[in-house]
């Protein structure tokens, strides 16, 4: 577990992990500075809060995607901090 944490802290991808509900639970650096907030800022935030034209049932859509095949890939529009989009 303890590796698993170490990789995920220096990976230079931005890693997000996420409760069935949309929460975020842990974030690693890059995401941080990604998405130019704080880790105690971000572990506030959930889907909706980042995802631009997220909705509740979005999230639970991807989730239910997710449960079922054990992976999910997606695309989407990321909001930063500032409000700005990526």
């Amino acid at each position: 577990l303890r590796l698993a944490q170490f990789a995920l802290e220096q990976a230079a991808d931005a890693f997000l992990i996420l409760d069935p509900k949309g929460r975020l639970l842990r974030v690693n650096e890059a995401a941080c500075r990604l998405l130019r907030y704080a880790p105690e800022e971000l572990l506030e935030l959930g889907w909706d809060d980042l995802e631009a034209g997220a909705s509740e049932r979005g999230w639970a859509q991807w989730s239910e995607r997710l449960d079922k095949s054990r992976e999910l890939q997606c695309e989407g529009t990321a909001r930063r901090k500032d409000g700005t989009t990526f």
